[in-house]
């Protein structure tokens, strides 16, 4: 494998300690026709083929000219750039590039970025690897990656030993969950078939993952059980949770489209009085009951009993608990969570949220609120009513079922009730799927894996005895020590709780600036002129960084805002000529009235570049303080996404 040494190390190490470590597995992709001729800006490549063909963006491919022009990155002919890429078993760095086409024909690549590819780890449910999951492997490694498949993991000491070695981790889809896991016992056709050591290792991953802040992506049942990681519960069926819904007026009978079973002569009387409740007659979709064929059985102890439903003699077991009556199963405006195509949208109708504006990262990558197409493929899904600690929900279809979860304080945790890798190669149920948009949360995994990556090889030893290397922050102060952004308050402490000062902050910009030589004089009567922070308050007002409260008072010692931060640092920004563009929605956020009409276009900026981020209870606290801590997390985000 041609990656970095400390790639290598990485693998070796994995191998070694857990014994199990399975590489990279590809398969064929049918890769689409190049994108529109012009110029397509910052081309994710992958490998030159067989064919002469440049693979790029995942799914796309174009022919190369003879007389392509190549350059940049010390790359100065399609021969080196071929080797530098490498090939599918044995792949080189990342490379980024922007392609000019002309007739469906590559002319042009000029390379922006080489970087080392992040190690993104997949979880599994056996020891053989289905063609599914070796497509997973590839559609991450076509999106810049190092894909490689994890083993099972017992304590979470065995945990944190997989995730050093990792820069992000992917967790799939599969069997139900325990209900045990959440205390709770089988549901109506509810959990069955769980796999108590996937759960077991999945689980210890998630927290691991959350507690050494390691990017993760979790789909379908990954985003189940990363609520039930979190300390939540789950809907251990959703049609049969939405017939009670229905049942007890919660959801008008109007808006049943599919009957799976039921209802029984019992469900009947609570049908009817729902549909008067809403003024309704009974819908014609209920007068026929469907009989209920039941579903494998577990005791309260765990013990599987079987399918009470016998299909030869159309009879049911003495242990049958409702199913010869008929439990009332529903789809609701015609959303089919589990079979069917497998595929539903997303939007903002009836109880649905769509995607929300204000989470922190799912909006930013999809780009609207709706989607038209999310692969679904369970049964189960993110109770409402019993919520992981730190989770935000993001995203809920017009039925009320919860499609994606952030865990906001993460670098980067995001968790879907759907499937974007099923279709990121290529349509794979016969649905016309936009494997662009599939790709984009794929790829966001391994964006923030590089960040982690890139983390991981400036950290150093810190000197400071108040910074646990378990704590939240301690990535951040790791980040600011070495890349010099600001000290501690002495030699062996950082205070991670001190609140900053303005003239911190200020003093920590001048300092990434390279502490540089002034001249001038200062009207601030609270900033001496033998003030350790003299110097940066007069380079940032000098260079229109940041004012004072007046001409005569800068406020030195007064506790720095969040609102007024996201100025100082928008201030910076737009000095140093950086994008500013960006555009956070704040409309979300319980306490917006709190946010000064001054500092409101910056907040919004900050909120965009996913600098500020809610706090419990959905408040963004522009007025709040900041603890050196907190800024030092705020200011290594602004370096990775910003500068």
């Amino acid at each position: 494998m041609n990656v970095s040494g400390k790639k290598t190390t990485r693998l070796l190490s994995m191998l070694l300690v857990l014994s199990l470590l399975l590489g990279l597995l590809t398969m064929g992709v049918y890769a689409q026709p190049s994108q529109s001729d012009g110029t397509v800006k910052d081309a994710i490549l992958y490998v030159i083929n067989d064919d002469g063909q440049l693979e790029y963006n995942v799914v796309y491919s174009a022919p190369v000219a003879e007389t392509v022009q190549v350059s940049g990155q010390g790359i100065t002919s399609l021969e080196g750039l071929k080797s530098a890429l490498g090939t599918p078993e044995d792949l080189g760095d990342a490379i980024t590039a922007d392609l000019t086409l002309e007739d469906g024909v590559v002319t042009k690549i000029e390379i922006t970025k080489i970087t080392p590819r992040p190690v993104v780890g997949i979880s599994w449910k056996k020891d053989e690897i289905g063609d599914d999951y070796k497509g997973f492997a590839e559609a991450f490694e076509r999106n810049g990656a190092i894909a490689v498949f994890l083993p099972q993991v017992k304590t979470e000491e065995e945990a944190v030993q997989v995730l050093s070695e990792l820069d992000g981790i992917f967790f799939t889809g599969g069997e139900d969950w325990n209900p045990s896991l959440y205390d709770q016992t089988q549901s109506p056709h509810g959990s069955s078939g769980w796999n108590d050591a996937r759960d077991t290792s999945d689980i210890y991953l998630m927290q691991q993952a959350v507690k050494l802040d390691v990017p993760l992506l979790a789909v379908c049942r990954g985003e189940q059980g990363f609520n039930v990681a979190m300390g939540g519960g789950l809907i251990q069926d959703v049609p049969y949770y939405l017939g009670q819904k229905v049942l007890n007026g919660e959801i008008s009978p109007a808006r049943v489209t599919g009957v799976l079973s039921g209802p029984s002569e019992a469900d009947m009387v609570k049908l009817k009085a729902a549909c008067e409740k809403y003024g309704i007659e009974l819908p014609e979709i209920f007068k026929n009951a469907v009989q209920d064929t039941g579903y494998t059985m577990y005791d309260d102890e765990g013990n599987r009993l079987g399918n009470p439903y016998d299909k030869e003699t159309n009879t049911y077991a003495d242990f049958d608990e409702g199913c010869e009556e008929g439990h009332l199963r529903v789809q609701i405006d015609g959303l089919i969570h589990s079979g069917g195509t497998g595929y539903h949208k997303l939007d903002a109708s009836n109880e649905g949220i769509g995607i929300s504006e204000n989470s922190k990262w799912l909006y930013d990558i999809v780009g609207s609120n709706s989607i038209d197409l999310i692969a679904t493929a369970h049964h189960q899904s993110i109770d409402p009513e019993n919520l992981g600690d730190g989770l935000t929900v993001v995203a809920k279809s017009s039925d009320g079922i919860i499609e994606a979860v952030e865990y906001q304080d993460a670098t980067f945790a995001l968790a879907l009730q759907w499937h974007p890798e099923r279709d990121a190669l290529e349509d794979t149920r016969g649905v016309d799927v936009d494997q662009d948009l599939c790709n984009a949360l794929l790829k966001a995994l391994v964006n923030y894996a590089a960040v982690h990556d890139a983390q991981e090889e400036t950290e150093v030893q810190l000197p400071f005895t108040d910074v646990g290397a378990d704590a939240w922050y301690y990535s951040a102060v790791n980040y600011a020590y070495a890349n010099k952004l600001f000290n501690g308050t002495s030699a062996t402490t950082f205070s991670p709780d001190t609140q900053m000062t303005r003239a911190m902050l200020v003093t920590v910009l001048y300092s990434m600036e390279g502490n540089p030589a002034v001249s001038g004089s200062l009207s601030f009567q609270d900033v001496a002129s033998n003030a350790w922070y003299r110097n940066a308050v007069l380079w940032a007002t000098q260079k229109g960084i940041v004012s004072g409260y007046s001409t005569s008072e800068f406020g030195s010692d007064d506790i720095v805002t969040r609102e007024q931060m996201a100025l100082i640092l928008y201030g910076y920004a737009k000095n140093k000529g950086y994008d500013v563009s960006a555009q956070g929605s704040v409309s979300g956020f319980s306490d917006v009235k709190s946010i000064s009409n001054w500092a409101l276009d910056s907040v919004e900026w900050a909120v965009g570049e996913s600098l500020l981020s809610g706090k419990t209870g959905g408040k963004l606290d522009p007025t709040g303080g900041a603890t050196r801590a907190e800024v030092a997390q705020i200011l290594m985000r602004f370096c990775q996404n910003v500068a």
